[in-house]
């Protein structure tokens, strides 16, 4: 029977926390666990990304890095140590690592390696388990642009409150996650 990997991934510098606990296989690469988190979180897949698997908080020459080589982004490509596409992540599994998102906004996520499993059978992988609160929308500014989001959303009298609300689905909660809308792409 084959395993499978859990993990749970928290967007850090956020307060409460927002998270995610998912399941992937055993074969999944970086490229796979990435796709995995940004259809877990609610991210689009817009931007670059990174996998800082020795836990490293900051990107550059020292840290060892999994990610996609760019066309456009030619000191990015000197960064990268291995193709995210290539390496599975079993072969550099450890008990915490960070996982970038978008280079300018920079989502650090911070995923906590739970444990193998076998695979349940007639279970279709990659699996979010939980979850909690909205993720925050793409291209709001990072960390501190979401609090200024939440601060404009939550006060009809914020100046910029219309702006935002025009940015978002109306319906937007950063409370809410509804663990039956996560669809993963096959």
């Amino acid at each position: 029977m084959k395993k499978i990997l859990q993990f749970k991934i928290t967007l850090r510098n956020i307060d409460p926390p927002i998270w995610r606990r998912i399941q992937i296989s055993e074969e999944s690469t970086f490229d796979d666990l990435h796709r995995a988190i940004q259809d877990s979180m609610g991210w689009f897949d817009y931007h670059l990304y990174a996998f800082l698997p020795n836990g490293d908080h900051r990107r550059g020459r020292k840290a060892l890095e999994i990610g996609i080589p760019s066309e456009d982004d030619h000191d990015y490509n000197d960064i990268i140590d291995y193709d995210a596409r290539k390496t599975k992540a079993i072969d550099f599994l450890k008990k915490k690592m960070i996982y970038i998102y978008d280079f300018g906004d920079d989502w650090y996520h911070e995923i906590l390696f739970e444990g193998t499993f076998p695979a349940i059978e007639k279970t279709k992988y990659p699996l979010c388990l939980d979850g909690e609160r909205a993720c925050p929308p793409e291209d709001i500014g990072g960390p501190y642009g979401y609090a200024t989001f939440i601060e404009a959303i939550s006060d009809e009298n914020h100046p910029d409150h219309e702006e935002y609300c025009e940015w978002v689905d109306e319906n937007f909660n950063p409370e809410f996650f509804d663990l039956k809308k996560i669809k993963f792409r096959k």
